[in-house]
């Protein structure tokens, strides 16, 4: 499976990703002037009527390219986009003499659109997509506002690379939204949040910003289309001696509804996302794209929008060296289509089994057409079939203003500053001073991918997508920053022989002539250090990793790879126990970059004066760090995830889904008998900060019945000198219940809110209205019910150790003469 993933993404991106160029005089529309002829050109027929107009003329003419059109990217068997050729087994995407261009669905976008090339004006000007900080960074900073103007600044890039054939589609694959339940996952660094509420959350301001252009006036048309994946319980690449490809996860309505759904359905119920990939896993015994009950739960949301198969997942569902579930691959096509709904293939089943498929009538054309009818007229809803003078999307975007646009890197710096979390600060640590002597150390100190977690094919300072020389590492960021630091990176990252006794020396001789020491350690993802390269092929085929460098790969985070320690690689441990005694009694801060959590003993814990945790954190990441530690600025973020002691991977099984089971996963259910490093919503400030309701009451009531909400006041207060951000999270937890099982809940966040920029000794008002379906459970058949009974609600902002004075906390009671559902499990 890994070498086919590999064969039809990267050697189609091949072509895609050509050398920067020029603008093109095509433009990639159908029925404009002089070609608006034809039936599905007409503006007064409704969608639906246009969209069947042109199938029919398809079907008519080539009914056997159909395929095609519900081919993702145009791959064929080699590998290689489809050619322009009439003498090919099918015929391309494109049709000349209907009007209608190539369409390329799948242009993949987490944190920044890749898959692309930088443009190059006809001035000779070079202008490079953005690039924000990753999954867990873009979580951390709680802000739905930023996270939303980042959906919004990648769809006017994406539509500015259209308008040069730089790209062939206006839809992306992404955001992820699947969840991060265990450390050890190894694509954490695209999704990032253990919580499905703020995962939902995440997944609503992204959709919203990528697809909605009414802040420009246009009601007519979609910005772009948002595709969220990989739906369902996927979050497992191969672990436990199973695969992202074979796994049939078995999972009860309870868990379902309550964890690996609810981000879905808030993206698709509450933001009206156009776009789903469905998974490689089975669910219940059914692969995702073949399942009837994964079409009904979308059914259920109100989605109107395409699906599309993940790469190939459909070929996994009757290849019997995976799931083995269909017959063959006429009937995984047929029942693609049939009862997953699936209309495009990423991949080539549909290109070789589908007309099969018609032929031998496991389905109709009929059938078929209903499918593809989703996904063409998703093209219309963007406005490709109608003139483009009047449409915004097309007048108030171009090329020069929207890549890499000067507004978006603001954004990216912001949410870099608003993400970095401070998990430690003993003695007031930090802020440091600006003239001390400082020594940063490890062997992230000086690496600059390291900042952009680079996915490949992810252009940002030139067409070399392993060209991060435009990013400031951290220390060259700590070096602008200060007024007397040393750099040395000490060791490698990971490999001995990459090490030296020059290199360690050099990082003892900073420390001994040091104030402070900054050591940067971590984990990283495939293609991060031109050192670690190894090759496009090795990142997703991880025996190569240990035949040639005898590697502990259970430190490498990336797709298709799951990491089996939590902690730090023992090279990186070693070192820092060498500088911690080399400096003595001095200061000595950790700095962790890293996607999915790193655990460290309680004991190395003691021995750092504070510890800063990193992630990826984008371009402007070095800068957001040194400023934020040399306390220029002041909005740190909080955990978007547990980190569990070492010990966790010892008792709770990757492949175990239930977070009930074990010892407890998430904080919502994690009971282990060691406790959690850091949980779920951490994080410290620069500041003091206060939190009290001061209007609304200490006790709150809600009939079972109504629907009225209660709107509390929150007095948010800044006890200190120094202007900084808060962010607000609103837990509840049930301890008196009628009737209803809480199944082992200890809290569930329901609250979100960041205030920023408040001024020493200021006080905030925040704006907080609870409604009876945000204190809602969920029972054994998955359903949402309001459970009668007596509920504690808190409002914290962070720091635990002041909780009397930090946190606000009442209490609710549902009453009524019995629970009622809410909302009913989608099938």
């Amino acid at each position: 499976m890994m070498l086919r993933f590999i064969q039809i993404t990267y050697l189609t991106l091949f072509f895609l990703l050509r050398d920067g160029a020029l603008a093109s005089g095509t433009t990639q529309t159908s029925c404009q002037e002089g070609k608006n002829d034809f039936s599905w050109c007409d503006t007064s027929l409704p969608t639906p009527t246009r969209v069947s107009n042109l199938i029919s003329a398809i079907v008519s003419s080539q009914p056997s390219t159909i395929p095609n059109l519900m081919t993702a990217r145009g791959v064929q068997n080699d590998g290689s986009i489809v050619p322009d050729d009439p003498t090919n087994k099918y015929y391309p995407q494109s049709y000349e003499d209907l009007d209608i261009p190539v369409y390329n669905w799948g242009t993949n976008a987490l944190h920044s659109l890749n898959q692309v090339s930088c443009y190059i004006s006809p001035s000779g000007e070079r202008y490079c997509p953005i690039n924000f900080p990753s999954g867990p960074s873009l979580s951390s900073s709680f802000s739905a506002e930023n996270i939303q103007k980042v959906g919004r600044f990648i769809a006017r890039e994406l539509r500015a690379l259209y308008m040069v054939n730089l790209t062939h589609g206006l839809d992306i694959w992404g955001p992820v939204l699947n969840l991060s339940r265990d450390p050890r996952w190894g694509r954490i660094g695209e999704g990032g949040t253990e919580d499905a509420y703020w995962m939902g959350e995440v997944g609503k301001a992204w959709v919203e910003g990528f697809q909605n252009a009414s802040y420009l006036g246009e009601e007519r048309f979609l910005q772009g289309v948002a595709t969220i994946k990989h739906m369902a319980v996927n979050s497992l690449e191969n672990s436990d001696g199973e695969a992202r490809d074979t796994i049939d996860v078995t999972v009860d309505k309870f868990m379902l509804s309550d964890y690996y759904l609810k981000p879905f359905k808030m993206a698709i119920k509450d933001a009206g996302a156009k776009g789903v990939m469905c998974s490689y896993n089975s669910v219940n015994g059914v692969p995702t794209c073949l399942s009837s009950s994964m079409a009904a739960a979308r059914d259920t949301w109100g989605f109107d929008g395409y699906v599309t198969s993940d790469s190939d997942s459909i070929d996994d569902a009757w290849n019997p060296e995976y799931h083995g579930w269909a017959d063959n691959g006429t009937d995984a096509s047929a029942k693609a289509i049939l009862d997953g709904k699936c209309g495009i293939n990423s991949g080539n089943t549909f290109y070789n089994y589908l007309n099969d498929a018609v032929e031998e009538g496991l389905l109709t054309m009929d059938d078929v057409e209903v499918e593809l009818a989703k996904s063409l007229k998703l093209r219309f809803d963007l406005g490709l079939f109608d003139p483009i003078e009047d449409q915004p999307l097309w007048n108030s975007i171009s090329p020069e203003v929207d890549i890499g646009n000067s507004d978006a890197h603001s954004l990216s710096r912001l949410i870099s500053e608003q993400s970095l979390v401070l998990l430690k600060n003993s003695g007031s640590t930090l802020p440091l001073s600006k003239t001390s002597n400082v020594a940063v150390v490890g062997p992230y100190a000086n690496d600059s991918a390291v900042m952009v977690q680079p996915y490949p094919f992810t252009p940002m300072c030139s067409d070399d997508n392993k060209d991060f020389s435009c990013v400031d590492t951290i220390g060259q960021s700590f070096v602008n920053a200060g007024t007397n630091v040393v750099v040395s990176e000490g060791i490698d990252a990971f490999l001995d022989d990459l090490s030296t006794d020059d290199m360690m020396n050099e990082a003892l001789e900073a420390v001994e002539n040091s104030d402070v020491v900054v050591v940067v350690l971590g984990i990283e993802t495939c293609g991060m250090n031109p050192d670690h390269n190894f090759g496009m092929g090795s990142c997703h085929n991880q025996a190569n990793l240990t035949d040639v460098y005898e590697y502990p790969d259970q430190y490498l985070e990336l797709e298709a790879h799951d990491r089996t320690e939590i902690g730090l690689p023992k090279i990186q441990i070693d070192f820092a126990e060498k500088i911690i005694q080399a400096a003595g009694e001095k200061k000595v801060v950790l700095v962790l970059v890293n996607a999915g959590g790193v655990s460290l003993s309680p004991d190395l814990i003691d021995k750092f004066s504070a510890i800063v945790e990193a992630f990826y954190p984008g371009p402007y990441g070095g800068r957001a760090l040194a400023e934020s530690v040399y306390g220029d600025v002041n909005r740190w973020g909080r955990m978007p995830y547990s980190v569990y002691p070492l010990e966790f991977v010892e008792y709770t099984k990757m492949s175990e889904h239930d977070l009930r089971k074990d010892c407890g996963r998430t904080y919502k259910y994690y009971h282990g008998e060691k406790d959690l490093l850091w949980e779920f919503g951490d994080g410290l400030s620069l500041t003091d900060w206060s939190c009290e309701v001061k209007e609304g009451g200490d006790d709150v009531t809600f009939e079972t019945t109504g629907t009225d909400s209660v709107t509390l006041t929150l007095a948010v207060g800044n006890e200190g000198k120094r202007e900084g951000d808060v962010v607000v999270l609103g837990y509840f937890r049930p301890f008196n219940l009628e009737v209803a099982d809480d199944h082992g809940m200890l809290k569930q966040l329901f609250y979100v809110k960041r205030v920023s920029d408040v001024q020493g000794g200021e006080v905030v008002e925040v704006k907080v209205e609870i409604k009876l379906e945000d204190l809602s459970l969920v029972d054994d058949d998955g359903n949402f019910i309001a459970a009668r009974g007596d509920y504690e609600i808190v409002f914290e902002t962070g720091d635990k150790s002041r909780i009397d004075v930090s946190a606000a906390t009442l209490k609710a009671s549902i009453v009524g003469d019995e629970d009622i559902v809410l909302e009913q499990f989608p099938y």
